[in-house]
């Protein structure tokens, strides 16, 4: 046998098995950095889930009457998700006496979101017309789950019922962003390449995290 054609052998034998074994190494660290990632999500969700950890004050959220309307019912036949994965729908007794409300920063097809002060911070209050309390009382329901708590998650405060000027209001408490809705954003400045990288980043965590998958708590 020709020694040339041995080496030629050997050198394209090492050529296609080390970049394999490459990323057959890098895959598995992926992997493994994937699922510690994972279980830390899922201690700190349970964490959360316990009511020694989460509830610390009689101020708290709680779940209020709302005398003869479908929201009652809808409190009272639906006070947790079912799943063990979630926090109780909660509603927060005295929100809307707490907030002062500054400006309104949008209208849409639900009612109107505004900007208010609640204990000295700017957050956001989304007012739904009352004809809407199926859609306030479903979006109440989804933010209430405690794994949507996530630094790339618009974050939740709580929701009320309240009468401004003779008419019932629904209001929906979140963090106030100050530059408004990434659509707004966009189109009001130009992006360079960091800070596209790094709203894509925080787009893709977000998701990561609403998809991750969830292991139920109760049999």
């Amino acid at each position: 046998m020709d020694p040339n054609h041995g080496k030629y052998i050997t050198r394209m034998t090492a050529a296609i098995l080390g970049p394999v074994l490459a990323l057959g190494l890098l895959g598995a660290v992926v992997i493994l950095l994937m699922r510690r990632s994972h279980r830390k999500r899922l201690m700190a969700a349970r964490t959360l889930t316990d009511p020694e950890t989460f509830y610390t004050s009689d101020d708290l959220l709680r779940v209020t009457a709302a005398g003869d309307s479908t929201l009652r019912e809808y409190m009272e036949h639906s006070l947790t998700s079912g799943s063990g994965s979630g926090l109780p729908l909660l509603i927060q007794r005295t929100l809307a006496k707490q907030i002062m409300l500054a400006e309104c920063i949008g209208k849409g097809r639900y009612g109107e979101v505004w900007r208010g002060v609640w204990h000295g911070e700017n957050v956001a209050v989304k007012i739904f017309f009352s004809r809407d309390e199926a859609s306030w009382s479903r979006e109440t329901e989804i933010y209430s789950t405690v794994l949507l708590r996530h630094e790339n998650i618009l974050g939740y405060i709580g929701s009320d019922m309240t009468s401004r000027n003779s008419c019932t209001q629904l209001w929906l408490v979140t963090h106030h962003h100050p530059l408004g809705s990434l659509y707004d954003h966009l189109n009001r400045a130009t992006l360079n390449h960091h800070q596209t990288m790094k709203i894509c980043l925080s787009a893709v965590n977000g998701l990561v995290h609403l998809h991750t998958e969830i292991f139920g708590t109760q049999v």
